[in-house]
Parts: structure tokens; sequence; C-alpha cells
């Protein structure tokens, strides 16, 4: 138990999960920056408050649409240290989806030079063409 009295539940690549007292969860962005399930040694600066501050923009936009699990990002119930990074929600049950972003070309241009990939992705993009 935390000195706030929140209960670690999982502790992900870049997100923290703590249950209140009351049932609620507590997540928190950090800083961490991940790339291919492995988290990088630099964090970027106040990544954790924009990606918090993006995913409660679009559950407003979309809350005449959609219900969502959101139920504050503001308030007394969220840590002063975590203020600004942090969303208080309601529990789910998850179901699990991971997204990949689009499949590059071939050949790609890394600080202008022309890369040919190889390995697993020359592999992957092979079997997926």
């Amino acid at each position: 138990m935390t000195a706030d009295g929140l209960i670690p539940v999982h502790s992900g690549k870049v997100r923290d999960l703590y249950r209140t007292a009351d049932g609620a969860l507590l997540m928190v962005a950090s800083d961490r920056i991940s790339a291919y399930d492995v988290v990088l040694d630099t964090p970027i600066p106040d990544k954790g408050r924009v990606l918090t501050a993006l995913s409660v923009w679009w559950f407003e936009q979309l809350a005449d649409v959609v219900p969502h699990h959101l139920i504050s990002a503001a308030g007394p119930a969220i840590p002063p240290r975590w203020r600004g990074r942090a969303m208080l929600c309601r529990p789910l049950d998850m179901i699990p989806v991971e997204c990949v972003g689009p499949r590059l070309p071939r050949r790609v241009r890394v600080g202008g030079l022309p890369v040919e990939r190889s390995g697993a992705w020359a592999r992957a993009a092979a079997g997926a063409a």
C-alpha cells in the first residue's frame, strides 16, 4: 500500500495501476517510453501528462457517443504528485487487443540514408505481401 492508501495492482511499460479504497482504479501515465516491448533508459519529459490530456480530451469528445471508464482526471482522489498524469477510472473487464502501426516499406530512409529492413521485419513483410 502506498502512503496515499492506494493498493498497487499492476506496473506496465508506461502506465501504473492502483486500486483506491472504494474500488476505483487510478491509472498513472509515466514518462517511460517503450519500443518493441523494451522500456528505454531515457524518459520523455511530460509524456505522461500529454498522454493523459489526449485521453481525457477524447473521452470528453466521445461521451455522447459511447460510455467510457473515466470518472475524473482532477480532484482530491488523485494524489498531488500525479495530478495531470493520472485518471480515476471505473474497473472494467479487459479485452486484450494490441494495435501495431502500419507496415513499413522494404526500404526506408533513416536520417536521410536508405536502410534495408532485415531479419524478422523482412520475413514478416515478405509473408504478409
